[in-house]
């Protein structure tokens, strides 16, 4: 089956053009990723993996975030870089701020691939995430897509009280549907 240029999203119906997609990862370095419980960063880690692996074969845009200062917090994880490296479209932005938007060059990487609504992964929901996903919706209009196994928070208890911003304010979703189920079977029944 032709993958379809459109994804549907299965909680709401809502379609969106493949074109008009990018995924953001943000600060998954090590200084953070390791103080994760071990369950939880596994399941991020996959969660995260299988969407630079859709990324990669559908050629969507991946654009990677790392807190500057990589000799106090490292470089984004290896398995993640190393995924990354096959994504046709991808770019790694450092940051100075919480917020990815200040002080770099992302909306204007956003803008010049031309999309509207974002897959974001990454540390921590509560505050990095979170700080950039109310600028790039409140702001500059782009839609937010995540899902529990693709954002997380070092603190258990700040998952369950920031989890509802994303509720309110994007697609959430409890385990992400793969990119290729999505693309493949734009209409689901």
């Amino acid at each position: 089956m032709r993958p379809s240029t459109e994804i549907r999203l299965p909680r709401t119906g809502e379609l969106i053009s493949r074109e008009k997609l990018a995924a953001v990862l943000i600060d998954m370095q090590p200084a953070f990723v390791y103080r994760l419980e071990p369950n939880e960063r596994k399941k991020l880690i996959a969660g995260q993996l299988q969407v630079i692996k859709d990324c990669a074969l559908y050629d969507i845009p991946l654009i990677v975030i790392e807190l500057r200062r990589w000799w106090k917090f490292g470089w984004t994880i290896r398995a993640l870089r190393r995924a990354s490296k096959k994504v046709p479209r991808v770019m790694t932005l450092r940051k100075r701020h919480n917020n990815a938007f200040n002080e770099t060059v992302l909306l204007q990487q956003l803008e010049a691939f031309d999309v509207r609504h974002l897959v974001v992964m990454g540390l921590n929901m509560s505050v990095c995430v979170k700080e950039t996903c109310q600028t790039a919706r409140e702001e500059y209009g782009f839609g937010i897509i995540t899902a529990d196994n693709l954002i997380s928070c070092i603190s258990p208890p700040a998952r369950e009280v920031h989890r509802s911003w994303y509720d309110v304010w994007g697609r959430v979703y409890t385990r992400m549907p793969p990119l290729t189920e999505l693309l493949e079977n734009p209409y689901p029944q």
